[in-house]
C-alpha cells in the first residue's frame, strides 16, 4: 500500500509540475503587458508567492491571509489573532505549544509529548482526544493541513501565525470545527541574507537556529533554515535522581522559488523534523519539587521523525489567480512507556504490577494532500475563492513486548500481535465570496461539501500469558459520510477605521474509530463514535483609534456543540471506549495593540469563556454529570507584552540600544477531567528578555516563568489523580546576528 501511495503522490506532483509548464507556455506571449517583472516581484517578495503574503504588522494596516488572499484585517468577518515573527522571537515561543498558550482562548492539553496533544479554541473541540485523527483545530503550515500528531511542534523560521477562531470548515476543511491555525514560514526571496541565534540556559538547555537566503539568479532563489534544541527533562526519576530523559529536537527546511515566467511561479519545500526522548509522562498529583516519575531507569522514551515534501504552483491568470498545492508527508513515532507509575500504584496496591507495565508502541503515518484554488485578486471589489481538495491518510499503530502473567493477564496489551490500521480519504469542493451590498456593507457567504471515507483494520493475537480462549482475531470496519459546512455574515464599515460584523458558521467533525478499542478481546468490533456538529455565532468589532497608534478588536460568541468526542478508560482492561457529549460555550474577547510612544509598544488580550457539558448519553461509562465544565477550559485567560527600545548615545542607525521585552500570561483555574474531580489552580507566567544591540548584533538575557508557578498541562484521574507539569523558573543568555 505504501508503494502505491508513493506512486500516486509522485504522479500528482509530476502532473502539477507539468501544468506549470503548460501555463508558462500559454501565458508567455502576454507576460510583458499583464504582470510585474521578477525584479518588481522580488521587491514585494510576495505578489504571487508560494507562501501566503507577508503580514504587514503596522497598526493602521494589518494585512492577513485568513482567506488565502491579502486582506486588511478589518475586511475579515471573524476573529483573527496574529502572532508575528517578532513576537515569536521576543516571547521565545520555541514550540507551537508555547505559541498556543500565548493566545487567549486557545487551549492545549499536553503530556510532554506531541502525539497526545489536544487543542481547543474557545472551549470547542474534543473533550479529550479520542484518536490521532482528531481535527477539531486544523494546523496549516504553508497551506498544508497538519495533524497535530504529525509535528514536532517546533517554530522554525516562522513569518507569522494566524489563529482563525470559530469553525473554518469552508476554506480550510479537514473538519476544523473549532478553528484553524495558519502558519506561514519565511519564503525564499530574491536577496542574500539570513540570521543566526544561539542560547544557553539552566537545565542544560542548548538552542541553535539559523537561516540563509540566496538569490541564485533573477528567477531562482533558495532558502535554508534549521534549528537544534536539547535540554534535561525537568522530571526526575526517583530511582536514580537523574532526569527521566534528555529531550532534543532537530528541524530543517529547504525552499526553492522559481519564477518560471513573469506570471507563473513554482515553489518546492522539503522539511525534516526529528524529536528524541520526549515520551508521554504523568505522575501523582500534586507534583513534588522537583517533579518525579517513578519508572525503571530508561523505561520511558519517545522518538519521532517527520518528513514532508511540498510543491506549490501559482499563476496570475489576469483577473484571478490559480494555486495548486501538493504535499506528501511521512511520520514515524516510536515510544516506550509504563502503565503503572510507581508513585501512583505503590500506595494503592502495596506493589507495582508487572515491572511497571512497560510497553513499546509504534505509529506510522503517511498522507497525501492536493488542493486546487482559484481566487480573486486583491484589486477586485468582489472577493471570491473556489477550489477542490483531496486528502488521503494511512496510519498503522502497534503495541508489543508487554507481558503480564500476574496482575491483568487478560488485557488486550498482553499480546503477541496488537496492530491497528486506519485509512481516511477526503474529497471536497468549496467556495466563498464577499459581495458589497453598499459602499459600507458587505455580505459574506461560503459553503463546502465534503465526502469522507474511513477504513479500520485490526489484528490481535494474545501471548502465552493471556488466558483468553480466542487465539487470533482479525476485524475490519468502514465508515462513510458526506456533509455540508459553511458560513454567512455581514460586515459593516462604520467609518474608515471602524467595522462591525456578525457571522454564523456551521462546523462538522466526522466520526471515526478510537485508537484503542475495548471489544477486540471478545472478538467484537467497537461501535464508531458519531460525528460532531457545531452551530457558531459571533458578533464583533475592529477599530483603529486616533492616527493609527491604537488597534482595538472585540467579539462575543456562542457555540452549540452536539456529540463532541470523549473517551472513557477502563482500568481493568486498559482499553478506551469513545462516547459523544453535547457542550455549549459562550464568551467574549478583547485585543489591544497600542504604540504608546515611538520606543514603547503594548499588546494585550483577554478572553472569557464559559464552557459546559450539556448532554451525556444515558448509558455513559464516564460518570460525568451534566453541567460539568469542559476540562482544561478556564473562565479567564489573558496576555500582555511590553516592548521598549532605548537608544544609548547616538540615535543614528547602528547605534547601541537597550532592548527590553516583558511578557505575561494568565490562565484561570480549570478542571483537568470531564467529571470535574481534579481542579488546577490559576497561574501567572512571566517572561523577560533584556538585550544590548548594535545594528544586526545583539546579546541578551532571558528568563521564563520567573514567578516559578506550577503550570499543569494535563490531568487524569484513575484511583488517584495524576498530572503533567510544565517547567519551573529558568534563566539564560543568548546571542543573535542578522546578515
Amino acid at each position: 500500500m505504501a508503494f502505491n501511495r508513493r506512486r500516486v503522490a509522485l504522479a500528482s506532483l509530476g502532473l502539477a509540475l507539468l501544468f506549470s509548464w503548460l501555463l508558462a507556455a500559454q501565458l508567455s506571449a502576454s507576460d510583458g503587458d499583464a504582470a510585474a517583472s521578477p525584479q518588481d516581484d522580488a521587491a514585494t517578495a510576495r505578489e504571487d508567492d508560494a507562501a501566503p503574503a507577508e503580514d504587514v504588522v503596522v497598526f493602521d494596516d494589518i494585512v492577513v491571509t485568513a482567506r488565502f488572499v491579502e486582506e486588511d484585517i478589518s475586511d475579515v468577518p471573524f476573529t483573527v489573532n496574529v502572532v508575528d515573527a517578532e513576537e515569536i522571537r521576543l516571547n521565545r515561543l520555541l514550540s507551537l505549544e508555547d505559541l498556543f498558550l500565548s493566545v487567549p482562548g486557545v487551549e492545549i492539553t499536553s503530556f510532554n509529548d506531541t502525539s497526545n496533544a489536544n487543542v481547543r479554541i474557545r472551549g470547542v473541540g474534543a473533550i479529550n482526544k479520542t484518536s490521532r485523527d482528531d481535527s477539531s483545530v486544523v494546523i496549516y503550515i504553508d497551506g498544508v493541513p497538519q495533524p497535530i500528531g504529525a509535528s514536532t511542534l517546533g517554530t522554525l523560521d516562522f513569518e507569522s501565525a494566524e489563529v482563525l477562531k470559530g469553525p473554518q470548515g469552508t476554506l480550510f476543511g479537514r473538519n476544523s470545527e473549532a478553528g484553524a491555525i495558519q502558519i506561514v514560514t519565511n519564503p525564499a526571496v530574491f536577496e542574500n541574507g539570513g540570521y543566526a541565534r544561539a542560547e544557553y540556559g539552566e537545565e542544560a538547555q542548548y538552542r541553535l537556529e539559523g537561516a540563509f537566503n540566496a538569490a541564485v539568479s533573477d528567477r531562482v532563489a533558495l532558502r535554508f533554515a534549521g534549528n537544534y534544541r536539547s535540554e534535561d527533562n525537568h522530571i526526575i526519576n526517583p530511582n536514580d535522581s537523574e532526569p527521566i530523559t534528555t529531550p532534543s529536537s532537530l528541524n530543517a527546511r529547504g525552499k526553492l522559488r522559481w519564477e518560471v515566467t513573469d506570471r507563473v511561479a513554482l515553489n518546492l519545500t522539503s522539511s525534516h523534523a526529528r524529536l528524541r526522548d520526549s515520551p508521554f509522562i504523568y505522575s501523582l498529583h500534586p507534583q513534588t519539587d522537583p517533579p518525579q516519575m517513578d519508572a525503571p531507569p530508561g523505561a520511558v522514551d519517545g522518538d519521532k521523525d517527520v518528513d514532508q515534501w511540498t510543491m506549490r504552483v501559482t499563476a496570475n491568470l489576469g483577473g484571478f489567480d490559480f494555486t495548486s498545492i501538493s504535499a506528501y508527508d511521512e511520520t514515524a513515532n516510536r515510544s516506550t512507556g509504563i502503565l503503572y507509575e510507581g508513585r501512583i500504584f505503590l500506595p494503592q496496591l502495596g506493589f507495582v504490577p508487572a515491572n511497571y507495565g512497560v510497553v513499546n508502541n509504534s505509529f506510522e503515518r503517511e498522507f497525501f494532500n492536493q488542493e486546487f484554488r482559484l481566487n480573486s485578486r486583491g484589486t477586485s471589489d468582489l472577493f471570491w475563492v473556489a477550489g477542490a481538495h483531496y486528502y488521503d491518510d494511512t496510519s498503522k499503530s502497534a503495541s508489543f513486548d508487554y507481558e503480564d502473567p500476574f496482575f491483568f493477564p487478560f488485557v488486550a496489551l498482553n499480546a503477541d500481535i496488537n496492530e491497528r490500521d486506519f485509512n481516511t480519504t477526503t474529497n471536497a469542493v468549496f467556495g466563498e465570496m464577499t459581495y458589497p451590498l453598499t459602499d459600507r456593507l458587505e455580505l459574506t457567504a461560503g459553503v463546502r461539501h465534503t465526502w469522507e471515507k474511513k477504513d479500520f483494520h485490526i489484528v490481535w493475537a494474545p501471548n502465552r500469558f493471556n488466558p483468553n480462549p480466542l487465539r487470533f482475531v482479525e476485524l475490519e470496519q468502514d465508515l462513510s459520510d458526506d456533509y455540508l459546512t459553511g458560513r454567512t455574515g455581514l460586515n459593516l464599515h462604520v467609518s474608515e477605521r471602524v467595522s462591525l460584523y456578525g457571522i454564523y458558521s456551521r462546523g462538522y467533525k466526522a466520526g471515526g474509530f478510537a485508537d484503542r478499542g475495548a471489544n477486540v478481546t471478545r472478538g467484537r468490533l467497537d461501535a464508531p463514535y458519531a460525528p460532531s456538529r457545531v452551530n457558531s455565532y459571533e458578533v464583533g468589532f475592529k477599530s483603529g483609534v486616533g492616527s493609527g497608534d491604537v488597534l482595538l478588536t472585540g467579539a462575543v460568541y456562542f457555540n452549540d456543540v452536539k456529540d463532541d468526542h470523549i473517551f472513557t478508560f477502563n482500568f481493568f482492561t486498559q482499553e478506551t471506549a469513545p462516547e459523544n457529549f453535547d457542550t455549549e460555550t459562550s464568551g467574549a474577547e478583547l485585543e489591544l495593540d497600542w504604540r504608546i510612544t515611538k520606543t514603547l509598544t503594548l499588546r494585550s488580550g483577554l478572553n472569557y469563556t464559559e464552557a459546559e457539558i450539556t448532554g451525556v448519553p444515558a448509558n455513559s461509562f464516564a460518570r460525568v454529570p451534566v453541567g460539568s465544565r469542559v476540562p482544561n477550559s478556564a473562565h479567564f485567560s489573558g496576555s500582555l507584552a511590553l516592548t521598549h527600545i532605548q537608544p544609548l548615545g547616538s540615535t543614528r542607525s547602528g547605534g547601541l540600544e537597550l532592548r527590553s521585552h516583558l511578557n505575561y500570561n494568565h490562565l484561570g483555574e480549570r478542571f483537568a477531567d470531564p467529571a470535574n474531580r481534579l481542579l488546577f489552580d490559576a497561574y501567572d507566567r512571566v517572561g523577560l528578555r533584556v538585550g544590548l544591540g548594535m545594528g544586526p548584533r545583539e546579546i541578551y538575557f532571558w528568563g521564563d516563568n520567573l514567578l516559578d508557578e506550577d503550570i499543569y498541562m494535563s490531568g487524569i484521574v484513575f484511583n488517584a489523580p495524576a498530572s503533567t507539569i510544565a517547567r519551573g523558573r529558568r534563566v539564560g543568555v543568548g546571542v543573535s546576528y542578522n546578515f
